[in-house]
């Protein structure tokens, strides 16, 4: 028995193991490495939806699935399988068009299980699918109504979106939850459903007792998968609201390397 085979490190990626999609540094690929040379599990649990999250799984090197849209999906990428999904409740599907009839250029991203429809494509969608890399199909509602949905994305300038985000609490489901993953980003998920359940659920798959859990993050759809964990952590440059809700704040930010502390503290433990 090697002497973590009993932990599991689960990461956020963008903001926190990754600066960008195209470049980790070497500190963090090595830190991975020595972890899982000493039997430990390491996975990553993202926003991002399966399809979106692929180029990056291939580029890192996990030992265990991983966890995409935001909770409401495990998925084995080693043998592209598809472990647990939960779904949206059909509110979200009125809810979804109310927005589109009254904001018609606000940009919606429909994730359904692998597959991503665009049922209104803005200048800042067109930036966010060219960051990911991954091809989506333009859609009208009614091709997407009888779909089970996944995840719900509504994005739009800075100077609009927060227009569009107070109304939709106006008119909110209470079956569907509003979270912001970045300044331009809102996204719809179930309130019973996020990073932290999933880590949960992986752990319980993977036979890894909870107080042997370490995660971090960088941004507010990491808050619960943060106080899922043992230790949770952040990076140096995550909200301040968000650090103070963490175990472990690393000194060194993302671009520096703070995934990379934050492993090398919990092989110090």
């Amino acid at each position: 028995m090697k002497r973590f085979d009993d932990a599991l490190i689960v990461t956020d990626l963008d903001g926190t193991l990754y600066e960008n999609q195209n470049h980790m540094i070497p500190q963090n690929e090595q830190a991975i490495a020595k972890f899982m040379s000493l039997g430990g599990h390491f996975t990553f649990a993202t926003g991002r939806g399966i399809s979106t999250a692929r180029p990056l799984a291939q580029k890192i090197k996990t030992s265990c699935p991983a966890i995409a849209n935001n909770g409401h999906s495990i998925y084995d990428y080693q043998n592209n399988k598809l472990l647990f999904s939960v779904y949206l409740s059909d509110e979200i599907k009125s809810f979804t068009k109310e927005i589109h009839e009254k904001f018609p250029k606000c940009g919606i991203e429909v994730y359904c299980d692998e597959q991503i429809y665009v049922l209104q494509l803005n200048d800042v969608v067109k930036e966010h699918l060219h960051y990911e890399q991954v091809p989506c199909v333009l859609a009208d509602f009614e091709e997407v109504e009888q779909l089970s949905w996944s995840k719900l994305l509504i994005t739009d300038k800075p100077e609009q979106i927060d227009i569009v985000r107070d109304f939709a609490k106006t008119i909110l489901p209470a079956s569907v939850r509003m979270i912001f993953t970045s300044r331009v980003f809102t996204e719809f998920v179930r309130p019973d459903t996020d990073k932290g359940t999933a880590v949960r659920k992986l752990a319980q798959m993977l036979g890894v007792a909870e107080h042997k859990i370490y995660t971090i993050g960088n941004y507010y759809n990491d808050l619960e998968m943060i106080q899922s964990a043992s230790i949770g952590a952040c990076v140096a440059d995550a909200p301040e609201d968000l650090k103070q809700t963490a175990d472990y704040v690393t000194k060194k930010t993302c671009a520096q390397g703070g995934f990379a502390e934050f492993v090398e503290y919990v092989m110090g433990l």
